[in-house]
């Protein structure tokens, strides 16, 4: 999906939407606090965009008025979402939340809903698992000129855009964990989310995790055999996401594999960020991210944690295999946990 909102003037907006169907006509829906959903087919033949080969007729901009929207220009709520995916693309008036742009570089599967939540609260837009989507996506949400207040988290591979959103005003800020238990807790987690008793929104966390869902169905987590029998069976799928996950993320390039040249790379990317935490200190990480957001955004919000994650951790640790897999990983978590709490002992 790709969008772009050009105008934004209060008494109207418009813009364009290209699905990622280019042969399918976009419907977005418009939400007002106390009024009936309005769903608008797109409105506006837009020749520069088949011109350019991004849809197949054009028939993908919008104008939003008094027309489609009666007393728009009084508004002080309203919402914009593609039909198709319920993804939200323009908030307005732009007034509605302070001007602010924050990017949680958040390494975890499992979803932190109660600081996800917190935070979003403080935005006009916010959007989590954010790896879920492509790179034209994000790259559509970074760069929305009419959207001054826009919260992001996720995982998705920073390189392709530090850049892009240091230009655009974001300030950025990462949670860091053991890759130990975090391995530990996104093994759990992907078993539940792709169990029928999960509820639908876990789905999009599993993005890029759909290898392990098999290797997980294989362990009996209150036999701690099993798991290392399932580790000396990995397919070359699961042994690739499996292998230092988050030195992939955070420092490689999409057709690279981790390696030792890889640390100083994405340590070097943690210290360009504004703020850089651990989730075994959260309660230091808070005034962090207070500072960078200019206001306490987390209020009483805690990370949520499965009991049964250190024992499993623990087993984990003693698996051969599964050092080799996390060895690079372990080593740049170290040598950030260190710099962190020698700068925490300094405050």
């Amino acid at each position: 999906m790709q969008f772009h909102i050009d105008d934004d003037a209060g008494t109207a907006i418009a813009g364009w939407l290209v699905p990622d169907n280019p042969a399918v006509a976009p419907t977005l829906v418009i939400s007002v606090p106390g009024q009936d959903r309005r769903t608008v087919e797109a409105n506006v033949l837009r020749t520069d965009l088949k011109e350019l080969g991004l849809h197949a007729t054009g028939m993908a901009g919008f104008l939003i008025d008094e027309t489609v929207v009666p007393g728009l220009a009084t508004l002080d709520d309203i919402e914009i979402r593609d039909a198709a995916t319920q993804f939200p693309f323009s908030p307005f008036p732009a007034a509605a939340s302070p001007a602010r742009k924050l990017f949680l570089y958040a390494f975890h599967a499992m979803p932190q809903t109660q600081v996800e939540a917190a935070l979003s609260r403080h935005f006009s837009l916010a959007y989590a698992a954010i790896e879920q989507h492509s790179f034209d996506t994000l790259f559509s949400i970074i760069n929305n000129h009419f959207g001054n207040s826009i919260f992001m988290t996720g995982r998705p591979r920073y390189f392709r855009y530090r850049e892009l959103l240091k230009d655009r005003g974001f300030r950025t800020a990462a949670l860091l964990r053991d890759p130990f238990d975090e391995l530990a807790e996104r093994l759990l987690f992907v078993r539940y989310a792709s169990s029928d008793k999960s509820p639908d929104f876990t789905a999009k966390y599993l993005t890029g995790l759909e290898s392990l869902v098999s290797l997980t169905r294989n362990f009996d987590f209150s036999e701690p055999g099993t798991i290392g029998t399932a580790f000396g069976k990995l397919t070359e799928s699961q042994r690739d996401v499996l292998f230092n996950p988050l030195l992939r993320v955070l420092a490689c390039n999409l057709d690279e594999i981790p390696t030792a040249k890889h640390i100083p790379i994405g340590l070097d990317y943690l210290a360009g960020m504004d703020a850089v935490g651990l989730f075994s200190h959260f309660d230091e990480f808070r005034p962090l991210l207070a500072e960078i957001m200019g206001m306490d955004g987390l209020g009483g919000a805690q990370l949520k944690e499965i009991s049964f994650v250190s024992r499993i951790a623990s087993e984990l640790r003693k698996l051969e295999p599964v050092r080799r897999l996390l060895a690079l990983d372990a080593e740049l978590y170290a040598r950030a946990k260190d710099a962190i709490l020698q700068g925490l002992s300094r405050q």
